[in-house]
């Protein structure tokens, strides 16, 4: 098997205990020399965020809002979808707009992002053994 240096390896895994029980089995010889991680709903759980700053956005337009488990599927591919697919808006200019200000709403929280259970031991322990991390998200910052 040759042997594989970067791997980008997207988990949406509450549980980092259960990462190598989600690895296929041919990946369980591979050296992993490093691992790329999503952000939001991989290391930390800002979904209850994205709710509430979409659903004050929504209400400010007269949209009904959405409960928070909706937007797991919701989430994920940006400001714009996000406001598209939860408003049902076909009007770009209004979504446009709605998404500049669903991003200003979440900017100026003050709340700190949770970390999924286990995360930071599974951090620290992939660290330990050598192996590189990056975080790779479609966040501006």
């Amino acid at each position: 098997m040759s042997k594989r240096y970067w791997v980008l390896w997207h988990l949406n895994l509450q549980d980092f205990s259960t990462m190598r029980q989600k690895m296929k089995k041919d990946w369980m010889d591979m050296e992993i020399k490093a691992i790329i991680f999503d952000l939001d709903g991989t290391l930390i759980d800002s979904l209850g965020d994205v709710a509430c700053y979409a659903n004050i956005v929504l209400a400010r337009y007269g949209f009904a809002t959405r409960d928070t488990m909706e937007y797991r599927y919701l989430a994920g591919q940006g400001a714009y979808n996000l406001m598209s697919a939860a408003s049902g808006s076909s009007d770009k200019k209004l979504t446009d707009k709605m998404a500049e200000e669903f991003k200003a709403e979440y900017e100026k929280s003050d709340k700190t992002p949770i970390l999924y259970q286990g995360i930071l031991e599974a951090i620290n322990g992939l660290s330990a053994k050598g192996i590189s991390l990056a975080v790779l998200s479609n966040k501006p910052d």
